[in-house]
Parts: C-alpha cells; sequence; structure tokens
C-alpha cells in the first residue's frame, strides 16, 4: 500500500515494514498513462496498485489487490486500520468481475 503525502510516499510492504520514499505518485501515474484496468492503476516496484478514491486527492492511498487473494492478515489488518477495507474489498470484487468477463 502507499500513501501520499506532500512530499514524499509511505509505502507498507507485505512482510510488515513500511519505508519513507523521496518521490511523487504523480511519476508513477504519468508513467503509467494508458494502462487499461480498473481504476487505472500504477505499477511500483513490479506490483499493480489501485487508487482508492480520485488519484488527484491527497487522502488517495493506492493499494495491491493480490493481498487480499493471499489473505494477507497483516494487510487487512491495515487496510481496517486506514479505514479503507471496505472500498478494498469493493475494488477487489470490481476486478474480479471485470477478469471473470473478460475471460468469457
Amino acid at each position: 500500500m502507499i500513501e501520499r503525502y506532500d512530499e514524499y510516499l509511505r509505502v507498507y510492504y507485505a512482510d510488515g515494514h513500511s519505508e519513507i520514499a523521496d518521490e511523487d505518485i504523480r511519476s508513477y501515474i504519468k508513467k503509467n498513462k494508458g494502462k487499461q484496468g480498473y481504476k487505472n492503476p500504477v505499477l511500483v516496484n513490479s506490483q499493480w496498485l489501485y487508487p482508492t478514491v480520485d488519484q488527484k486527492d491527497y487522502l488517495c492511498c493506492w493499494i495491491d489487490l493480490e493481498q487480499l487473494d493471499e489473505d494477507n492478515e497483516f494487510y487487512i489488518h491495515l487496510l481496517r486500520q486506514k479505514g479503507i477495507y471496505q472500498k478494498a474489498i469493493s475494488i477487489y470484487l470490481k476486478q474480479k468481475e471485470k477478469s471473470f468477463k473478460k475471460d468469457d
């Protein structure tokens, strides 16, 4: 998961640690323009991350839907702590529905 701050990002990893990155999320958004998919995900560290709200909103967090597939307890706890678990589930279900329709 990624949280945006004014001049940096906080990146949360699946193993439970987090780090501060001196980067701007807008650079990832620009790099991934034209990427087809639900909510226009961004590619960060080889993972597709999906925005929880409009990407221009400073409250936007980017989440890794694959962690929900893996039932990662730390990740689920983090999403609940940030108050975005229900939103994450909604995005996850929409993405799964889209992938099933694509397979038909």
